[in-house]
C-alpha cells in the first residue's frame, strides 16, 4: 500500500461514498484504475449479487447491503488472478458489513430492475403519497453478524395482492404453455393414428389381392 493511501482501518465500510473514495484511490496507486474494466467488472458482479439473492428466494435486498457486496465482488474480480500470490489483496473490510444497513429500509433499485429485466415478480413501488423511508445510519461497526433476517424476503408474510397477481399471471402463463404443448402432441398423434390408418388398408388391400390370386383356378 502506498505510503499516500489512507489506512482502510479509520474509513467506514458502511459509508458507500468514503469505500468508493478508497477503491478508487487504491486502484489508481496500484495501477488497475481502468474506468472501462472497473464499469465491466461491476455489471458483472451486479448480476452475480442479483442472481444469488434471487436463488435464496429474496423480493427485496437492502441497498447498502447490496452495493456493500457488489463493491466486494469488484475488489476480488480485480485481484482475482493475483488470488494465491503474494501479491493478492483480501477485502479490507472483512466478509460482512455491518448489520445496520443490512436491515436498511432503503432497498436496492439495481436488484430491483435484475428482477423486471429477468422476468421475475417484484414488489409494488410506494404510492406517491406515501411518507418517505429513512436510511438507518451507519454506527455500530462492532455488530458484523449477518442475519438472514438482514435482507428483506419477506417470507414470513402474506403475499400482497400485487404479488399474488403477479403469481397467477406467471402460473396463467404456464398452463397456457402447457395446454399449447399438449395440443402439439395431440394434433401429432391425430396424424400418426391417421398415417396408421392408411398403412392398415393398404395392408388390408394387399392382403385381399393375394387371397383373390389363391383362389383363382388354375
Amino acid at each position: 500500500m502506498g505510503p499516500g493511501l489512507p489506512d482502510p482501518t479509520k474509513i467506514d465500510p458502511c459509508d458507500i461514498n468514503a469505500r468508493r473514495a478508497f477503491i478508487e484511490a487504491y486502484f489508481k496507486d496500484d495501477g488497475r484504475f481502468v474506468p472501462a474494466d472497473l464499469e465491466r467488472r461491476y455489471i458483472y458482479s451486479v448480476k452475480g449479487m442479483a442472481q444469488r439473492f434471487h436463488d435464496a428466494g429474496f423480493l427485496e435486498v437492502s441497498h447498502p447491503y447490496f452495493e456493500y457486496m457488489v463493491d466486494q465482488g469488484v475488489w476480488v474480480q480485480s485481484f482475482a488472478a493475483l488470488k494465491n500470490t503474494s501479491l493478492g489483496r483480501p477485502w479490507p473490510w472483512g466478509a460482512k458489513p455491518s448489520i445496520s444497513i443490512q436491515r436498511s429500509q432503503v432497498f436496492s433499485q439495481a436488484y430491483r430492475q435484475w428482477r423486471i429485466d429477468n422476468g421475475h415478480p417484484v414488489k409494488p413501488q410506494p404510492t406517491p403519497t406515501a411518507a418517505p423511508v429513512q436510511e438507518i445510519a451507519s454506527n455500530d461497526n462492532a455488530d458484523t453478524a449477518a442475519p438472514t433476517s438482514a435482507i428483506s424476503g419477506d417470507t414470513d408474510k402474506a403475499p400482497e395482492p400485487g404479488m399474488r397477481r403477479l403469481e397467477l399471471e406467471a402460473q396463467l402463463k404456464q398452463l397456457a404453455e402447457r395446454n399449447q404443448k399438449l395440443e402439439k402432441q395431440l394434433e401429432q398423434s391425430n396424424r400418426l393414428v391417421q398415417l396408421l390408418g392408411k398403412q392398415n388398408l393398404e395392408l388390408s388391400q394387399q392382403v385381399m389381392e393375394l387371397s383373390q390370386q389363391n383362389n383363382q383356378p388354375e
